[in-house]
C-alpha cells in the first residue's frame, strides 16, 4: 500500500495578538484535585487562560459546571466578543450585565439559544448547570462537528433519543471519558474537569485520542471562518478534477490516459468514507484485492496500487504526490489501465483522498 503524508485542512486567517496569560496566574492555580486522566487537558486550558480557577486558587474539578461558565470558556478560547452584539432578548441578561457581551456573541454564533419561560419570554439561566448531553450540544455547535457519523451505541443513549447525534458526534470527535463502560450518562450534571477535557481535546490534536483538531493550528488567530463543508456534488467535481489532472500528467510524459472504472469509483468512495469515520464503512480498511472480492463476490484479475492523502483540493494533493519519488513512480507507471478516485470529508473538515490504480492484466 502506498501512502503520502496527510496534511491538515487550513484557512488564511486574520492574526491578532492573543491576550497574555501571566505565568504567575497559572502558578497560583492548583490542579491537585484534577483526575490524572484529565490533567494534561486542564493544564493546557489553564496555560491558555481559558480556565481561570474557582475559589481560593483551586480549580474545582468536581464542581458542576454552570451554563455561563461553559459559554465563557468557549468564548475565551475564541477571543471573539469584540464589536457590536445584537440583543438576544434574554430577560436575565440585561445590557448592563457583566455577561452580556459573552452571551450575546454566543447567541449570534449559534452556540446557545436560551430557554423559553411559561409566559413565552426568553431567558438564559446563567447559573443553571449543564447536563452531559447539553455539553455535547453546545460543543458540537461551537466547533461545527458534523452529526452524520455512525451511531456509537452507548447503552444509555438509544438511537433517535434527544441529543443522540450530538453525543455520538462528540465521542467520534474527542473520544470517551470516564467511566469507560459504554455509557455516556446524558442526564448527569457535567463537572468542570469533564467539560475541560472535552474542550481541550477539540482544540489540540496532541491530547485528543482521536487525533483530530477542530480549530486551525495557529492558536492566536481571532476571526476564523467556519469550516467549508462540501456537498456530494462538490466532492464529485473534485474527484473528476483529480482524474483529469492525473491523466494530463500521464499524457505529458508519453503515457496512456487511465480509464475511469465504476467499480473502483465505488470502492474508493467507501474507503474514503471509512477513513473519515462515516457509518458502515469499517470493512474498508483491508487490502484492495480482498475489499474488491468482498464487495463484488469475485476475485479481481491483475493487481492494484493504492494512494491516499489529505489535502484541500485535487491540484494540491497531486502536486504533493508527484513531489515524492515513490508516489510519482506509481502515478506515472506504464502498468495501470484503470483508475478510481474517492473523496470524503473528515470530522475536522479535512479531506480524505483515496486513489486505486488497476493493472488488469
Amino acid at each position: 500500500m502506498s501512502m503520502f503524508k496527510k496534511l491538515i485542512f487550513c484557512t488564511t486567517l486574520l492574526l491578532l495578538p492573543m491576550p497574555s496569560v501571566s505565568e504567575a496566574f497559572h502558578d497560583k492555580l492548583s490542579l491537585k484535585d484534577v483526575n490524572p486522566d484529565y490533567f494534561e487537558a486542564v493544564d493546557y486550558l489553564a496555560h491558555r487562560g481559558i480556565i481561570q480557577g474557582f475559589h481560593a486558587g483551586k480549580f474545582g474539578a468536581l464542581v458542576p459546571l454552570t451554563r455561563i461558565q461553559a459559554v465563557t470558556m468557549i468564548m475565551r478560547e475564541r477571543r471573539d466578543i469584540g464589536g457590536y452584539q445584537s440583543n438576544p432578548g434574554f430577560t436575565d441578561i440585561p445590557r448592563n450585565s457583566h455577561h452580556y457581551s459573552v452571551v450575546s456573541k454566543a447567541v449570534e454564533l449559534g452556540i446557545i439559544q436560551g430557554k423559553i419561560a411559561k409566559d413565552g419570554s426568553k431567558y438564559f439561566d446563567p447559573q443553571g448547570t449543564l447536563t452531559r448531553a447539553q455539553m455535547a450540544l453546545i460543543l458540537t455547535r461551537a466547533y461545527s462537528i458534523p452529526l452524520d457519523r455512525r451511531h456509537i451505541g452507548f447503552t444509555d443513549v438509544p438511537e433517535g433519543s434527544i441529543f443522540q447525534k450530538q453525543i455520538d458526534a462528540l465521542a467520534h470527535g474527542a473520544g470517551s471519558i470516564i467511566p469507560y463502560d459504554n455509557t455516556f450518562n446524558p442526564t448527569k450534571k457535567v463537572i468542570r474537569e469533564e467539560f475541560s477535557a472535552y474542550l481541550a481535546r477539540l482544540l489540540e490534536r496532541t491530547i485528543n485520542p482521536m487525533g483530530l483538531q477542530f480549530i486551525p493550528d495557529d492558536e492566536y488567530e481571532l476571526e476564523r471562518p467556519p469550516v467549508k463543508w462540501y456537498t456530494a456534488q462538490e466532492l464529485l467535481v473534485q474527484r473528476n478534477e483529480m482524474i483529469a489532472l492525473v491523466n494530463k500528467e500521464r499524457i505529458k510524459h508519453g503515457l496512456t490516459a487511465l480509464q475511469v472504472d465504476d467499480q473502483l469509483m465505488n470502492l474508493t468512495t467507501i474507503k474514503a468514507r471509512g477513513v473519515a469515520k462515516y457509518p458502515n464503512t469499517e470493512h474498508a480498511f483491508q487490502l484492495v484485492e480482498g475489499f474488491y472480492k468482498d464487495e463484488y463476490g469475485v476475485a479481481p484479475r491483475g493487481s492494484f496500487t493504492e494512494v491516499t492523502g489529505g489535502l484541500y483540493d485535487a491540484k494540491a494533493t497531486l502536486e504533493v504526490a508527484l513531489g515524492d519519488p515513490i508516489h510519482r513512480s506509481v502515478l506515472l507507471s506504464r502498468e495501470p489501465e484503470k483508475i478510481g478516485v474517492g473523496l470524503a470529508q473528515d470530522l475536522d473538515g479535512s479531506l480524505e483522498w483515496v486513489l486505486f490504480l488497476w493493472d488488469v492484466q
